[in-house]
């Protein structure tokens, strides 16, 4: 993000967005529950809108209180490129994370480190994101899941300017998943994950 506030005792802050937000978005107390979409995506942002002024946010306190630990699982680029490729992961990986978490008896998270399918100079995969985002949802694989973007994230043509390719991500990618800058605030342990590089 551009720019980061805190808030008050009773919950109240104040911000100027940057000309270039997209989302206005919270850090995830250690004592509050991840809000789940209809998709079954971590839901912590809403989408920046330069006539609005109000953006209220509603937090659930975890049952067991402040979380003191954690496992976090790292989905190092599934970089799936096709139909038998996101099938294989829906087959192997998917029942694999969930069993894993299952077996923890601690909370579980989990966020992508980018890559999530693998497009190229002579391939465009993004189609493939509404399935990848389908199969990571927090009741397939039993915990919510961050995404990070990835450069074989942007689409197939290697001439886009950064501006360019980020304009094409917001079609491919940030409907589906919404924000992917995340920021989880265990107090103690902060995990933040941002975009890769477009190069």
């Amino acid at each position: 993000g551009f720019s980061v506030v805190q808030t008050d005792n009773n919950g109240k802050y104040s911000l100027t967005p940057h000309q270039d937000a997209w989302y206005i978005f919270y850090s995830i107390p250690a004592d509050c529950d991840v809000n789940i979409n209809s998709k079954g995506q971590p839901h912590f942002f809403t989408k920046y809108e330069p006539e609005r002024f109000d953006y209220n946010f509603t937090v659930v306190r975890t049952s067991g209180g402040k979380q003191d630990s954690f496992s976090l699982f790292c989905f190092a680029d599934p970089q799936c490129s096709s139909e038998s490729n996101r099938n294989r992961f829906q087959r192997e990986s998917v029942p694999h994370f969930k069993a894993h978490a299952a077996a923890k008896g601690v909370p579980c998270y989990g966020v992508t480190l980018g890559d999530i399918v693998s497009s190229g100079d002579s391939s465009n995969t993004n189609p493939q994101m509404p399935h990848m985002c389908e199969h990571m949802a927090k009741d397939k694989v039993g915990f919510p899941v961050f995404q990070t973007m990835g450069n074989h994230d942007y689409g197939n043509d290697s001439s886009l300017t950064y501006e360019e390719a980020m304009a094409l991500f917001r079609n491919d990618l940030l409907w589906m998943y919404g924000s992917t800058y995340e920021d989880e605030n265990g107090e103690t342990v902060r995990t933040v994950t941002d975009m890769s590089t477009y190069a």
